[in-house]
């Protein structure tokens, strides 16, 4: 599903779901396969969530050949959340060991996250069930009923459909999709000075922290510190 979709949003209410019924659901950390072992060791029906796949083919190839060689008669699900099948599918498709044959088989399928709300009555009700949790959430008072234009095909992703419901909580106005991205990345520029002033370094607020979280964002992914440092240097 293309980004604002809910993917992630979907797997995280997927696993408390699961693990509420015994499973044992989540998403998979970069830990590798040193801490799989005790992972696997379990008769536990097993949820593995992978977000961004397609920056995590190394680790989703081993995590399927791990599954193969040490789940046999186990329940277990695995679950690559991605913007779309590319060259990283290709990939993964064409790899031995098993991999290809069962990415290739019956016990792989593909589906597209269709939008939550379609029609712009839908989008409006979504809109205000997002906008009473966040006044509720934030200790604000719920806006008043609005009449929101949600005819866009953008309103087609959940994330604009509660930029929007956030937005009218704080008192602002939703634009279309390009002002509420704006909107929501003013909001992250807060946080991110907040947090670099609260860590001593007031003097990286502004442009150098947004700086550094557009790199760290392009680069996909960071281990460890010193990359980090490397990256950004």
């Amino acid at each position: 599903g293309a980004g604002g979709m809910g993917k992630t949003r979907l797997m995280i209410e997927a696993c408390g779901r699961l693990r509420a019924r015994g499973w044992r659901a989540g998403f998979l950390t970069r830990s590798g396969p040193p801490a799989w072992d005790a992972l696997f060791d379990t008769d536990v029906s097993m949820l593995i969530t992978i977000d961004y796949a397609e920056l995590q083919r190394a680790e989703l190839r081993m995590l399927i050949e791990y599954a193969l060689s040490r789940r046999r008669g186990c329940r277990t699900r695995l679950v690559a959340l991605a913007r779309g099948r590319g060259d990283w599918w290709q990939d993964l498709a064409r790899t031995g060991h098993g991999i290809g044959d069962f990415l290739s088989g019956p016990a792989t399928s593909v589906k597209i996250l269709t939008p939550v709300a379609r029609t712009p009555e839908e989008r409006l009700d979504s809109f205000q069930r997002a906008a009473e949790s966040f006044a509720f959430r934030l200790g604000r008072p719920v806006p008043a009923s609005q009449q929101i234009d949600m005819t866009p095909d953008y309103y087609d992703r959940v994330l604009f459909v509660h930029l929007a419901a956030l937005a009218a909580v704080l008192g602002q106005q939703a634009g279309d999709d390009s002002a509420l991205l704006d909107f929501a990345i003013r909001r992250e520029q807060g946080f991110w000075d907040a947090g670099v002033e609260a860590a001593g370094f007031a003097e990286l607020r502004g442009r150098a922290v947004l700086e550094a979280a557009v790199v760290t964002t392009m680069a996909g992914r960071i281990d460890h510190r010193d990359e980090a440092i490397g990256l950004i240097s």
